[in-house]
């Protein structure tokens, strides 16, 4: 009689199944306020506008599907004065930053909003905040300095540092309006003055890539986009409405 041995070796996968998606961090800014007027017949100075929210956080995004973001606008400054309502003196309220992916809504970054009744306030920048990634240093959702009744127009908020690329610089002593992309609040008014516009506000993301094998592809062309093998991450920063496909891994 013969016997039959059989041996059933099974194999084991020692090495992760491919990769399907990938984590998209982002930072979202709102669009500032616009500052308010001044109140000439109460000699009062108008109040800066507020700044846009700041939100961060982040999502997982499956290869070849795509997500899409709106930039925050900018509130104009109210006119002084204003030749159909002559009681109304505030400033416009920025709109929100949003990213959206399968029909949901990701994240929202609110815009400022405009301060209401004239009063005097100096505190301009009290909403700073600094970016955790990517680009040179600024600053985003400061709101705007107001004026006292003697003085020029205020200053906008994100108007200091006023480092590339998040806006040119300008002279605060001459205009009160904000840097783009940094959602900062438009300057108030001297007593008789105009109301200084807000920043538009910006969409930033960051995506790990430190051997630059994953290939993706936007609509809306970046205020600044750069990778870096020191923390293997790209940085893209956008200042207008778009969307990123991720296409996976290159060829």
């Amino acid at each position: 009689m013969i016997n039959f041995n059989f041996n059933i070796i099974e194999a084991q996968r020692t090495s992760p199944g491919p990769i399907n998606e990938n984590t998209i961090e982002y930072v979202l800014v709102g669009g500032g306020a616009g500052g308010n007027a001044g109140k000439g017949v109460l000699g009062e100075g108008g109040r800066g506008g507020e700044g846009g929210d700041v939100v961060s956080g982040s999502f997982q995004v499956q290869h070849l599907t795509s997500f899409s973001w709106v930039v925050g606008k900018a509130g104009n400054g109210q006119a002084y004065p204003n030749p159909n309502l002559i009681d109304v003196f505030s400033g416009n309220t920025g709109s929100a930053s949003t990213i959206t992916y399968n029909a949901s809504t990701v994240a929202t970054a609110a815009g400022g909003d405009a301060l209401g009744p004239n009063q005097n306030d100096a505190n301009g920048g009290v909403n700073g905040f600094l970016s955790p990634f990517g680009g040179q240093p600024s600053l985003y959702g400061e709101n705007g300095g107001g004026d006292t009744t003697t003085g020029g127009t205020g200053e906008g908020g994100g108007q200091l540092p006023n480092n590339y690329p998040f806006g040119n610089g300008v002279d605060p002593t001459t205009t009160p309006n904000a840097f783009d992309y940094t959602g900062g609040g438009g300057g108030g008014a001297d007593y008789n003055g105009n109301g200084g516009n807000g920043g538009d506000g910006v969409v930033q993301l960051r995506i790990y890539d430190p051997r630059h094998v994953w290939d993706w592809e936007y609509t809306a062309t970046p205020i600044y986009s750069a990778s870096y093998d020191s923390d293997g991450y790209t940085y893209i920063f956008f200042g207008q409405d778009g969307s990123l496909t991720f296409l996976g891994k290159k060829d």
